[in-house]
C-alpha cells in the first residue's frame, strides 16, 4: 500500500505538470492526453481515499473540456463524469446520480467512438441499477432496454464499416 501511495503522489506530481505545460494546447491528440492526466489524477487521488479532491479534478476535466469535440477528450470527459455519479451514489444522492447518468446520455449519445458510446451504453446500465435499486422496476426496464437499442446501434454501425 506504501509503495502504491508513493507511485500516486509521483503520478499526481506528473499529471499537474502535464496540465500546467500542456492543458491549452489546442492540438487535439495533446487536448486528448492532458484530459487523460486529469482523469488519471482524479483516480490516483481516489486511490488514497481522498474522493472529495478525485471529484474537484473531474469537475475541473469536465469544466475545461466538456466542450471539445475531440473523440479521445470525449472519452475521460464521459468517464469523470461517470466517476463523478458514482460518488454521489456513495454519499446517498441518487438523484444527483441519475442527473450525470442523463448528462453523460445527452452529450454523447450520438458519438460514434466506439469507446465514448461504450461509456453511454455505461451510463444507462448504471442509471438502471439505481433505478431497481429504488424500486423503480419500470425505469429500470426502459434503461435496460436503451442499452440494448445502444448495443445493437453499435454493433450495425461497426459491421457497416467493415
Amino acid at each position: 500500500m506504501r509503495e502504491q501511495q508513493g507511485n500516486d503522489e509521483a503520478a499526481i506530481a506528473l499529471y499537474d505538470d502535464l496540465a500546467e505545460k500542456y492543458g491549452a494546447s489546442e492540438v487535439p491528440g495533446v487536448q486528448a492526453r492532458a484530459a487523460g492526466g486529469l482523469f488519471n489524477k482524479g483516480m490516483a487521488l481516489s486511490r488514497q481515499g481522498n474522493e472529495a479532491g478525485a471529484v474537484a479534478v473531474y469537475e475541473e476535466l469536465i469544466g475545461r473540456y466538456g466542450a471539445r469535440d475531440v473523440p479521445g477528450v470525449q472519452e475521460h470527459v464521459a468517464s469523470a463524469l461517470i466517476n463523478k455519479a458514482l460518488f454521489l451514489s456513495q454519499q446517498g444522492n441518487d438523484a444527483g446520480e441519475i442527473a450525470i447518468y442523463d448528462e453523460v446520455v445527452q452529450r454523447y449519445g450520438r458519438s460514434e467512438d466506439p469507446v465514448v458510446r461504450e461509456r453511454v451504453a455505461m451510463a444507462l446500465t448504471n442509471k438502471a441499477e439505481t433505478l431497481s435499486q429504488q424500486g423503480n422496476e419500470t425505469g429500470a426496464i426502459a434503461g435496460v432496454r436503451r442499452v440494448g437499442q445502444e448495443v445493437w446501434r453499435q454493433g450495425a454501425s461497426g459491421a457497416a464499416k467493415e
